[in-house]
Parts: C-alpha cells; structure tokens; sequence
C-alpha cells in the first residue's frame, strides 16, 4: 500500500495446487461474508515503528465500487510517565517537575493517583480549594503544564495544619464511613497531541475579587452543528505575571467546588457550558480588593477621653481597633475593612 496521490497495491500470493486454491477463496470469501462482526484491527494492521498501515483482509469490488479511499489520522505515542512514587507533607520531595519533551501542550493530559492499599486511581486537580491554614483534611495532586514540562504539586506544609494528603476521600463523603487519607500514592502522568478543537476561545483575561473580570460568558459557535451531549470541554487558565515561577504554564479549571469565601484560601477557574456558551468563574469575595492575613485583632480599653486616637465605647460608642498582620498591609483612605468569623 502507497500513500500520497498514488492508488494502493493489493495483491495476494496464492497457492499453485487447485485444491488449496478452492480452500483459500472459501475462507476468504468466509471472512469477507462475517465482516461486519469484526473488528478494523481483524482488517487492517499497523507497523507502529514505520507508521506502515497492512491490509489483512477485505474483498474489492471495483465493479460495485470504483474507488476506495482510506483516511488515516494518526498522532505520536506522546508520553508516559509510569507510575512514580509521591508523598505529602515531605517539602520539596512532594513536588516534581518532569521533561515530556512534547514542544507544545499536548490535547489530551491524564495526571493520575492510585491507592497503593485498595488500587483505586484518582484523576488530578487543576485548582486549589483548600489549604494548610484550617484543620480539615484535604488533597489531591496539582499539576500544570507547560510545552516542554509538567509540574507535580502535593500538600505539604509549611507553617500551619499537616492536614493535606496525596489522596483524601473520607468523612463528610457518602460511601464507606473509612474510605482513604493517604500520604503516600503512586502517580503516573499521560500526555498525548490531539486533533485541533472544533472552537478555540484564544486567551482572555479574567481576574479574582474584581466584580467584573471574576465571571465571563463566552459563546462556542457550536450552536446546530455538533452535539455537545458528547462533548468534551475543557478551560485552561495561565498566570500574566512576567518573571512568574508559573510563566508558560497552564493549568485545569473544574466543574466542580468545595470551597468559597467562608474561610480558608482557594483558587482556580470553575466552568460550565450548554449549547451556546461556556461559563467561566474566578474567585470573587464579594467585590472586595482583597484578603487581609491577619494574626491579631486587640480591642482597645480604658481609653483617655481626651485621645483621638483611641475610643473604648464610652464617647459616641466607637471602639478602636488594633489590627496586627503577618506581612505589611497598604490601604487606601476610604477603604472598608470586612471583619468575618472564619473558624
């Protein structure tokens, strides 16, 4: 068989006695008769060093069909990890960065965990929704990807709760009342190109806690010309900052949350679609600016009554309030402070 423009070749060595001629026609005829409960793969075959495509079995008919066309769409092996070891709440050694070599973001990613005790595997997170700051379990792996690399990010702490864990499907999830918290797991990362998306949205910018830039509806174009029962979206978010340790770097948006502006630090890009367009939301607290980190709120007592500076509720019922942070914070005059009981 011949690519190109050219028409393929099929020829068959037959047997010289007549006998085994009859046998031959009859299996073949036998074969080409029962098609429809076989397989491509029973007809065709692939040399997957060459790219060879063999013709095992198939009957032609040029006076019922004057020509055959084959169409072939074939994409490299792309790349796979194998499974590899992680861990969490190891520092540096719960996070891995890995060469796929690929010179582009591949279209089809799978970042995986498996439970080395029960065998279940665990697709990864491109969003954080949870952090060490709360005594509450939670984990997964975070990844992003970028042309020539994927990082590999598990929970470890670093000043707070050792809560985080490579795997955590437990209590407050239906099931098995002990299902896995576990901070060991195996990993494996599978990359493979893909053909171009039927819509390509191209970058746009969006932005957390801006009460316009938060949540965007972007039309697909697809109304009427592909079902989307089937189809398989997916959003992708990348930092703008230049210089970021992120830079070139993509990362999964998800259809699903557990966490919002009731406590805690999360982040990422939640996602949804119909017909006609995909909605797209970034963590919004309310239109505020931003968080403050604080690590004391002191109200003040027995103030003079003469200072202007400090009131302790007995002149026009203010009190002053003294807020200590953990890093330098900048406010600006007229700004509004938004105490929440986050515990």
């Amino acid at each position: 068989m011949q690519g190109g423009n050219h028409p393929f070749i099929f020829s068959l060595l037959l047997p010289k006695s007549k006998s085994l001629k009859l046998l031959f026609f009859s299996f073949f005829f036998l074969i080409c008769l029962l098609g429809p409960q076989y397989f491509v793969t029973d007809f065709f075959s692939i040399i997957e060093t060459t790219g060879q495509i063999l013709l095992n079995n198939l009957l032609l008919d040029y006076e019922a069909v004057s020509q055959y066309e084959l169409i072939v769409a074939a994409y490299s092996a792309g790349f796979d990890s194998g499974w590899f070891d992680m861990s969490a709440q190891k520092g540096i050694d719960s996070y891995k960065e890995l060469d796929h070599g690929l010179g582009g973001i591949p279209g089809v990613a799978y970042v995986l965990s498996k439970s080395k005790s029960s065998g279940y595997v665990y697709p990864g997170i491109g969003v954080v929704q949870a952090d060490e700051r709360y005594n509450e379990n939670y984990g997964g792996v975070f990844w992003g990807l970028s042309a020539n690399k994927i990082r590999l990010y598990v929970p470890s702490a670093t000043q707070y709760y050792t809560t985080g864990y490579v795997i955590n499907i437990n209590k407050g999830w239906g099931g098995p009342q002990n299902a896995e918290s576990l901070r060991d797991a195996s990993v494996r990362v599978i990359l493979r190109p893909s053909r171009p998306p039927d819509f390509d949205s191209a970058w746009f910018e969006m932005k957390s806690n801006d009460p316009n830039l938060s949540y965007k509806e972007v039309p697909h174009l697809l109304n009427g010309t592909v079902d989307m029962t089937y189809a398989q979206v997916k959003v992708v978010y990348r930092s703008k900052k230049t210089g970021s340790v992120h830079e070139a770097f993509e990362f999964l948006g998800t259809g699903s949350q557990q966490s919002d502006a009731s406590g805690g630090q999360y982040g990422g890009l939640l996602y949804a679609w119909n017909s006609k367009v995909v909605r797209i939301w970034a963590p919004n607290y309310a239109g505020s600016k931003k968080r403050l980190d604080l690590e004391t709120i002191i109200l003040k007592q027995n103030c003079s009554r003469h200072s202007y500076y400090c009131h302790d509720g007995t002149v026009d019922h203010k009190h002053t309030v003294v807020i200590d942070t953990r890093k330098a914070e900048k406010l600006e005059v007229g700004d509004v402070v938004v105490f929440k009981d986050t515990r």
